[in-house]
């Protein structure tokens, strides 16, 4: 386990050594280069990040762009592999004894084609939510590690797998049949606790974090072992408690107790919340969190559960209103050490942190869409579309790493271009500024990349070097 980290380190060192393990999940070792110059490529693009552009980026546009291609409609790169070595280099950072933080979750890509694989009608976001609205896009399920958790209470997402939950009227993906979003992430859970065990791993526990569509009673029912999920949980959830152990009479036990009030009734009365202090973002949160359980959901009865309800804020007027709703999270219960009862599997207080971190997540989306340009390459065979989210999301969760090592979660010691004030923790458009800069600095690059020099006949023969770049700035 890494303890220290060098903040002065260069990315790309750290970059680069995240890179050399690719080299055994390609099948031949021009494959490998044309990766790793792809990857560039789209680092450096300065326009969209489709596959035709990253390649005028390169400066392959007047070469045959059949390899480039081959590269994701072909089954050239193992992308599995690729991903188990992503899990393995978060395990590495974790602290011993701390759990395996992920957050599943799913994400659209929108699409505007008929034929494209995984194509389906879905609801579009940006709606009002009294006139919801629809689109065409692609649904996918992703697992994304959490990175440790720092003294100021910052994390970062990580993506470790991506797959594709098709609706059964969406356009088939071969390979992936039509599954829902708790049945996606059950088998990315099962992924990852049998990647973990294989790489010997088998005591850290995974912590899975997820939103209302994962409180499934099946996914209770089929969680692998060492496994704790904690997800959140409806206002009208019908919760039973534990059934009493004497029986008399005939007929077959009963497997539930008395039905429970909904969640919103536990928010009185006042005494029964505890004051729960958890560091988020630099900032303190007195929480205060009441303890349910364990309880019981149907069609559950052999998998306890404990209901967390933590109170809202709700004071100030005007512009110094404070406001947040009451939230209510549901974790699986764990047995005690005698075998008599149940516990919950970590402390309130971890429970909780590791919850908030969850929108960790969706700010992950939003770099990936904005800035990798997820869901702008156009490829429209089963492998190459698979293929081309798998590129996107490892060469993210590769550069994510990189920063992380290199600078942990404050920015870097250089000071920041275009930039007066020292924000409290990095970007991904400072990381991308990093790597570029460093691979500028390459003597491979300096020919094209040199600094623009003072007389007017050297300025002309300057400004031709940087045409791949320039040309590949484009939007249609």
């Amino acid at each position: 386990m890494k303890t220290e980290r060098n903040p002065s380190a260069a990315v790309l060192q750290e970059w680069q050594v995240l890179l050399e393990g690719a080299v055994c999940a390609c099948h031949q070792q021009r494959v490998w280069q044309r990766l790793l110059v792809a990857s560039l490529g789209l680092l450096s693009a300065l326009g969209r990040r489709t596959l035709s552009q990253v390649i005028v980026t390169i400066g392959w546009g007047d070469a045959d762009w059949t390899a480039w291609y081959r590269l994701l409609n072909r089954k050239r790169v193992d992308w599995e592999e690729l991903q188990q070595q992503v899990a393995a280099a978060v395990s590495r950072d974790l602290p011993a004894g701390a759990p395996f933080a992920v957050a599943v979750d799913a994400t659209h890509l929108p699409r505007t084609s008929r034929r494209m694989p995984g194509v389906g009608w879905a609801r579009q976001p940006r709606t009002p939510v009294w006139r919801p609205g629809i689109h065409r896009a692609q649904r996918w399920v992703g697992l994304n590690a959490l990175l440790p958790l720092s003294a100021s209470g910052d994390s970062r997402a990580v993506p470790l797998r991506w797959v594709p939950a098709c609706p059964p009227a969406a356009q088939p993906v071969q390979g992936y049949p039509p599954m829902t979003e708790w049945q996606a992430g059950l088998s990315l859970l099962y992924w990852l606790r049998t990647t973990l065990d294989r790489q010997g791993l088998a005591e850290r526990v995974v912590l899975a974090v997820g939103d209302g569509a994962y409180a499934n009673a099946q996914l209770w029912n089929g969680l692998p072992q060492r496994t704790i999920l904690l997800a959140r949980c409806a206002k009208n959830r019908a919760l039973f408690g534990l059934p009493d152990g004497a029986h008399h009479g005939r007929g077959r036990k009963p497997r539930y107790g008395a039905r429970l009030p909904v969640p919103p009734d536990f928010l009185v009365p006042q005494r029964a919340f505890q004051t729960v202090p958890i560091v988020v973002r630099g900032r303190t949160l007195n929480l205060r969190v009441r303890v349910i359980g364990p309880v019981l959901v149907k069609p559950a009865p052999d998998h306890p559960l404990f209901l967390l309800v933590v109170k809202g804020v709700d004071r100030g007027k005007g512009q110094l209103r404070r406001f947040r709703e009451p939230s209510y999270l549901l974790v699986n219960a764990f047995p005690t050490a005698d075998g008599q009862g149940w516990t919950l599997p970590l402390s309130v207080a971890d429970l909780l942190s590791w919850a908030w971190q969850r929108w960790e997540v969706e700010v992950m989306h939003r770099e990936l869409k904005s800035g990798f340009g997820l869901g702008q390459q156009q490829q429209w065979s089963d492998i190459g579309v698979v293929s081309a989210v798998h590129w996107v999301t490892w060469l993210y969760a590769t550069v994510l790493l990189a920063g992380y090592r290199a600078w942990g979660y404050h920015p870097p010691p250089e000071p920041t271009l275009g930039r007066w004030w020292r924000p409290r923790r990095w970007s991904t458009a400072t990381l991308w500024q990093a790597i570029r800069q460093e691979v500028w600095q390459l003597a491979e690059f300096q020919p094209v990349w040199a600094r623009s020099p003072d007389k007017w006949h050297e300025m002309q023969t300057w400004f031709a070097a940087p045409d791949n770049v320039l040309n590949g700035y484009r939007r249609i």
